[in-house]
């Protein structure tokens, strides 16, 4: 056969994208490796990469490109943001600056005239993965070119940046005057500007400050599909509902008008909101309601459930609190059990079900939560569990982002979608904060804020600086314009009420009252804070006693004119409040926001002990996700400090408590980590590091459907396993074998294997002891594994051995068993059954929030209702469960579904949506996933 298609060749791997990209290349790099010792230069080169590196991922930019001397970043890929362009000029700003340093140091070893020159320039390009040669990313049409050509054009030390690229964000920056290039292809010259220095935005014309839009406009339909829910709740019955809109879409606006209706019909309102910030502690949402509670009616039964609840995480706190002072032996502390944990996250969520049941007990009870879009793993399974809960008086009430591919939310009762604004509705609402308009500036308004309500409050604040002509409106479209127009409302704040700001804006989202006057000496009842709350921009927080910023983007603008030197101070500061009292138990309290303030301040050991501590509190609490999370960020801060024995150890636990978060769902930027773990533990003779390292290799290529890759990843892991004398370890690796040769087709050598391991974990289990997820997992493997040699009576008998090993019901596991167990029954045409297993399963995936387990188990029920019944929503339920997997590179036992695709739209005539799939079915073949082959091949 030929060899395996590259991923370029899949077109679910490309898309276009608006991209901002920054192009750096050593300037006279011919003199430079003539004049210094070859060892010396690389060594330099060396510096100036991890400079690059350094200033691109602060900003959340992507390095994509080593070429020689030149290095290439991406800002926007693979998530956009309005501020791209502006992030990839501070990246480098930085990298020059840091190169400047690097000049005087290397200037006796010849590198006196060290120095880099940069272009940046944001386009649509064709994106798709790339390779070695092309860079992590390869892009397609002008503007990778463009950012090249100015790099080449600038100067030493120059940074050219086109204007398309700065639009209004060139009011952050001292620029010169502009400048036109002529590029070859192109028929008009580009406008660009050399970046001097960075600087507080000034515009000609500064905004007033007046308050958002007073009334709601425009929302009298969805405002009466709520209190359609509302009534439900109010005869005791449970309503979920989201409300989604892009950022600035109006979601508050409408929320805050239906609460106020709902107090004034009895019914009590508790409010939450998720956090995107790595100082954001799990169940967040959950814990202010709670807290809330405990401050404003401490003797309410919700309140002492409140108090046994916050016992419990004081408990857990004290727990994590490790007192030593050595703080790189503190990190290399044996990791977690991946079960306790989630025993006691079990405990903890049950007390904050009941809880909240009590108060909707009596109802009626509304429960807000806004930004649902960064709720983390624990927050989304306790909206699962009062979801389905029984009926009460309660109305959970979401406000969310509109949802990305593959994102799971529990079923609603109704989701309204937040339209833009109409030009009648528009302009209801330009007339109500600028009454005095003229029609020329509210039309333009109307036209550039694309209906908008926060773009329209935005430009309605710019506009209503005294007589600004309609020409001073800036002319782009879209929201690179909005952060100028914020950026330019804060920097005409008065002294007193931007230092508060920017404080803020350092603390975070999130701003306790206590912390903001020991940084400020502003209480919350100070005339600057107040003055603030009534421009909408930091308001009091459902919590008593904090604050938070009305939208985020006005935080990343005022966090974002903060320069670096002040901003690490600011944050050392913050971080040294929150510790000053040395209380461990308090620490680990604040253990998030510890990391993430000193992280900030670039105290790097300190970040990394508090961000290893904050994953495994989130261990603790189920939230999985925001543990990978903060161990990812430890590890991060970890590479920043100098090489030591002691720092390997710490850097290797940390590693494995990532490997226990990476069980259910394993990412490929993971195998990266693991790979360097390889290597690190090799180096220093780590016989155990390399065994586990390797471990964790082959089961996340397993888990990532490549098999083949896996089976060769999991022989090493044996190898390492036997060398460091690991007699458990050598069980799981062995079981893993099996897995992987089992979905990899080869049954007879998986089917010796699983049992030799199944043998091993019963006989090393201790009597009452409780089952292990492993061993349940293994049994059902082993199942399908005879399943598949046409051993049907035996795989059933084992997949009843599997469900009795579980150790609870539902367990994730649990819904990996059914699926296994549904996909052989479905081989031998019990459609029925392989229905139930597989509706079931995906109740569990709904509920752990498992995107593989929901997207397989939909995949295997709508197979079966095409077989049972022949509608084509079936196959259009299966396309889509496919191509979500695809999109999340969850590629395990994929080809059976492509296979049923191609066989079925064969059948029906689909010949080139056939064909498609009978291709990718051979693809993953190649790739040591064989199961869809034969499908494909008969289609």
């Amino acid at each position: 056969m030929n060899e395996d298609p590259s991923p370029r060749d899949n077109p679910a791997a490309e898309s276009r994208r608006h991209i901002a990209i920054l192009f750096t290349d050593l300037s006279d790099s011919t003199h430079l490796s003539g004049a210094m010792e070859a060892e010396t230069y690389a060594a330099m080169l060396d510096e100036v990469r991890r400079a690059f590196r350094t200033a691109v991922e602060a900003r959340g930019g992507r390095v994509n490109q080593f070429q020689g001397d030149g290095l290439q970043a991406l800002f926007g890929h693979p998530s956009p943001s309005e501020h791209d362009g502006r992030r990839a000029v501070e990246s480098a700003l930085e990298v020059h600056e840091r190169v400047r340093a690097l000049r005087a140091r290397y200037a006796a070893e010849g590198a006196a005239g060290l120095s880099v020159h940069s272009g940046i320039h944001a386009g649509q390009a064709l994106a798709r993965r790339g390779d070695d040669v092309a860079g992590l990313v390869e892009l397609f049409g002008p503007a990778p070119g463009i950012a090249k050509h100015l790099s080449d054009v600038a100067e030493a030390d120059e940074i050219l940046a086109s204007d398309e690229t700065l639009g209004p964000s060139s009011h952050h920056f001292d620029t010169s005057p502009p400048r036109r290039v002529v590029l070859k292809g192109r028929g008009e010259p580009l406008v660009v500007r050399r970046i001097l220095a960075r600087r507080a935005p000034e515009m000609r014309v500064g905004a007033q400050t007046q308050r958002g839009l007073a009334s709601l406009v425009g929302r009298e339909k969805e405002l009466a599909r709520l209190d359609a829910l509302l009534d439900a709740a109010l005869l005791g019955k449970t309503r979920l509902a989201f409300v989604a809109a892009p950022a600035g879409g109006g979601k508050t606006r409408l929320v805050e008008e239906f609460l106020r209706r709902a107090a004034r019909r009895g019914c009590a309102v508790l409010r939450g909101h998720c956090d995107a910030e790595l100082s954001a502690e799990p169940l967040q949402p959950f814990l202010q309601v709670l807290r809330a509670q405990l401050q404003i009616a401490p003797d309410a039964p919700l309140a002492a459930a409140a108090h046994a609840i916050e016992s419990r995480l004081v408990t857990l706190d004290a727990a994590l609190a490790d007192s030593r002072p050595d703080l790189l032996q503190a990190l290399s502390a044996v990791p977690p059990d991946a079960e306790a944990p989630r025993r006691e996250a079990e405990q903890t969520m049950r007390a904050l079900q009941h809880a909240l049941a009590a108060v909707a007990s009596p109802g009626p009870l509304v429960l807000f939560i806004d930004d649902w879009q960064w709720a983390d793993d624990a927050t989304r399974e306790l909206l699962h569990r009062l979801r389905d809960g029984k009926s009460l008086s309660l109305l959970l009430l979401i406000a969310t982002r509109p949802p990305g591919q593959g994102d799971l939310n529990p079923a609603a009762d109704d989701v309204i979608d937040l339209a833009p604004f109409g030009e009648r509705e528009a302009l209801v609402a330009v007339g109500e904060l600028l009454p005095a308009a003229d029609p020329f500036i509210a039309a333009q308004i109307v036209r550039q804020a694309g209906g908008n309500p926060l773009f329209i409050e935005e430009l309605c604040h710019f506009a209503a600086s005294a007589g600004a002509p309609v020409t001073l409106l800036p002319a782009q479209g879209g929201p690179a314009w909005l952060e100028s127009l914020i950026a330019s409302r804060l920097s005409r704040l008065p002294e007193g009420q931007r230092r508060v700001v920017d404080a803020a804006a350092v603390i975070g989202n999130l701003v306790p009252a206590w912390l903001l006057e020991r940084l400020t000496g502003c209480t919350a009842d100070h005339p600057d804070v107040s003055a603030l709350a009534a421009q909408d921009l930091l308001f009091p927080a459902e919590e008593a006693g904090v604050l938070r910023f009305k939208h985020g983007i006005t935080r990343d603008v005022a966090y974002g004119a903060i320069g670096l030197q002040s901003r690490r101070a600011a944050h050392r500061r913050v971080a040294g409040l929150l510790a000053a009292a040395g209380d461990a138990a308090a620490e680990a309290q604040a253990c998030e926001a510890l990391a993430y303030h000193f992280s900030g301040a670039g105290e790097h050991e300190r970040a990394a002990h508090f961000a290893t501590m904050a994953g495994d509190k989130a261990m603790a609490t189920s939230s999985i996700d925001r543990a990978r999370t903060q161990y990812r960020a430890a590890l991060d801060r970890m590479d920043r400090l100098p090489p030591t024995p002691e720092g390997y150890q710490a850097w290797r636990s940390v590693v494995s408590r990532l490997g226990l978060a990476s069980v259910f769902d394993p990412a490929r930027a993971d195998l990266r980590i693991f790979e360097r773990a390889v290597a690190l533990a090799r180096e220093h003779a780590d016989t155990a590091g390399v065994s586990f390292a390797s471990y964790w290799l082959a089961y996340i290529s397993y888990a990532l459907g490549e098999s083949r890759v896996a089976v060769e990843r999991g022989a090493a892991a044996l190898a390492a396993a036997d060398l460091a004398g690991d007699a458990r370890l050598k069980i799981q690796v062995r079981a893993l074998q099996g897995q992987a040769l089992g979905a990899a087709g080869r049954a007879a050598q998986a089917q010796s294997l699983l049992d030799e391991a199944l043998t091993l974990m019963i006989s090393r289990q201790r009597r009452g002891t409780r089952p292990t997820p492993g061993l349940s997992y293994t049994w059902a493997c082993l199942a399908s594994v005879l399943g598949d040699r046409g051993q049907y009576e035996q795989a059933r008998a084992t997949f009843t051995q599997a469900m009795e090993a579980l150790p609870g019901p539902g367990h994730e596991v649990e819904g990996s068993v059914l699926c296994l167990r549904s996909n052989v029954a479905l081989w031998q045409g019990r459609w029925d059954d392989a229905a139930e297993d597989a509706r079931a399963a995906q109740r569990i995936a709904e509920r752990v929030r498992s995107l593989y387990l929901l997207a397989m188990s939909r995949a295997l029920c709508a197979w079966a209702d095409w077989q049972r019944q022949g509608d084509p929503q079936a196959l259009r339920a299966l396309a889509e469960a496919t191509s979500w997997l695809i999109a999340r590179d969850k590629r395990l036992f994929v080809s059976l579904n492509h296979g049923r695709l191609a066989e079925a739209l064969a059948a029906i005539g689909q010949t080139a949506e056939a064909r498609r799939h009978a291709a990718a079915a051979l693809r993953r073949w190649r790739r040591g996933d064989p199961f869809g082959a034969g499908m494909a091949l008969r289609a």
